[in-house]
């Protein structure tokens, strides 16, 4: 298994570094895109603090999974899980990229 590339992200201003297999290098630089988007779209709307804002982004999409599940549940067990796992170790580089 080959080691993992260290992947610089940058979300609503701030720089993240992860660390991603090369095949998922252009599915984090994505998603960084996107949840910079939808924060900027949140804190152009109001004045709270960037937590809340951040709070919010991740709630939206989480939103969104869970009316995707419910859409297609034939798929959403399988597919779910390998979600909840996938986003766990998300959450988990994340965190570790915070304490740099």
């Amino acid at each position: 298994m080959s080691k993992p590339d260290r992947v610089t992200v940058t979300i609503h201003g701030q720089e993240f570094h992860l660390q991603a297999d090369s095949k998922e290098k252009a599915i984090l630089l994505r998603v960084a895109d996107l949840v910079s988007k939808k924060m900027g779209q949140l804190s152009q709307s109001s004045s709270v603090a960037i937590h809340r804002v951040a709070i919010m982004a991740a709630f939206h999409f989480a939103y969104e999974l869970s009316f995707l599940q419910q859409k297609h549940p034939g798929r959403s067990k399988q597919a779910g899980k390998a979600i909840e796992n996938k986003l766990e170790e998300l959450i988990e580089d994340i965190e570790k990229a915070l304490q740099e």
